[in-house]
């Protein structure tokens, strides 16, 4: 029952998040009207996405990494938040989040994201490996482990489309303090 899409898919949960960006922000932000972030996998069911993964070359830059891990974990909130919008009941709903999965060359760590009131966490549950060696094959075991049981013990902020620059906070037009003090929070 669960869909697998790979190489390179559009996360619907990011069109959401820029088409309503777009109406509140009008032209002063670019989104790409509406198009969406690419995914290197996004699991689905019954076209009900529910988690995406990103993977990176072994040689691709620290900076361009922590993007990358910026962007899935704001994806995985994005498919949180609209998780949680269908009809849960109240203890129900306290047990859903999303779990994700960052990959640099054969090196990876699997996180989850969780609402917790009103703020959402992000929190690294395992760390992955495909081995490379014969002698990684233990390790291995370890990651098909993680990857087929994962714990829900772990612990509204706005959805969030772009990662946060100084070129893109020049271009908008703040119209409130408030609106000032999310993007230098952003930042941080």
């Amino acid at each position: 029952m669960l869909n697998m899409l790979d190489g390179e898919s559009t996360c619907k949960a990011s069109k959401s998040i820029a088409k309503t960006q777009e109406k509140m922000y009008g032209s002063n932000i670019p989104l790409s009207n509406g198009f969406g972030r690419r995914i290197d996998l996004i699991l689905a069911t019954k076209n009900l996405e529910l988690s995406t993964s990103e993977w990176k070359r072994v040689k691709t830059s620290p900076s361009k990494c922590l993007q990358q891990q910026s962007k899935n974990i704001r994806m995985n909130k994005a498919i949180l938040t609209y998780l949680l919008r269908l009809p849960f009941n109240e203890a129900d709903s306290d047990l859903v989040f999303t779990v994700g999965m960052e990959w640099t060359g054969s090196m990876g760590y699997m996180f989850a994201i969780k609402q917790v009131k009103d703020i959402y966490v992000a929190k690294s549950i395992s760390t992955l490996l495909m081995p490379s060696y014969l002698e990684e094959l233990l390790s291995f075991e370890e990651t098909l482990n993680c990857l087929t049981s994962v714990s829900a013990d772990i612990d509204s902020s706005p959805n969030i489309y772009l990662t946060p620059s100084r070129r893109r906070r020049s271009q908008t037009l703040a119209t409130t303090d408030f609106d000032l003090e999310d993007l230098s929070n952003d930042e941080q």
